[in-house]
């Protein structure tokens, strides 16, 4: 687990947005000491439940999802909260365009759930690496980066 020191420009609270100000900040305090490592980054999405109904229920009764992804050491570079009713999959496209960072991540590893080679076409077109194992019943033939 990493540690960050504790940053002496976080002084102020703006009224809103904190959570985003707050990480990009210390993704800026990282990158300027060459500890920002964006070659291989994770993500993955959760149910979460909603108090207030900020996003709402589903027919099934599921809250919503948030996605996050996170560099090497688990510094949150991106999250994003959804309906529980899109596919993971399709969440995953938005996830990257809502970091915290200017540079965007060389590869996103995730797990099986994700293999998708639709996805991997835009993400490859993003200039992101997809890579994930493939699913143990794919119709398709095996392509691009996977475990067998």
């Amino acid at each position: 687990m990493s540690c960050y020191p504790i940053l002496p420009f976080l002084t102020t609270n703006p009224s809103d947005g904190t959570l985003k100000w707050v990480l990009t900040a210390l993704a800026e305090y990282l990158r300027e000491r060459g500890m920002l490592d964006l070659s291989e980054c994770f993500i993955d999405g959760t149910f979460i439940t909603a108090r207030g109904g900020a996003v709402g229920k589903t027919k099934r009764g599921k809250g919503p999802k948030l996605m996050a992804m996170a560099d090497g050491s688990g510094l949150p570079l991106a999250v994003n909260v959804a309906s529980a009713s899109p596919r993971e999959v399709a969440l995953v496209e938005q996830t990257p365009q809502l970091r915290f960072v200017e540079e965007k991540p060389e590869r996103l590893i995730w797990d099986r759930a994700y293999d998708s080679d639709p996805l991997d076409v835009e993400l490859g077109c993003l200039s992101i690496e997809m890579i994930t194992p493939h699913r143990r019943r794919r119709k398709k033939p095996k392509q691009g980066t996977g475990a067998s």
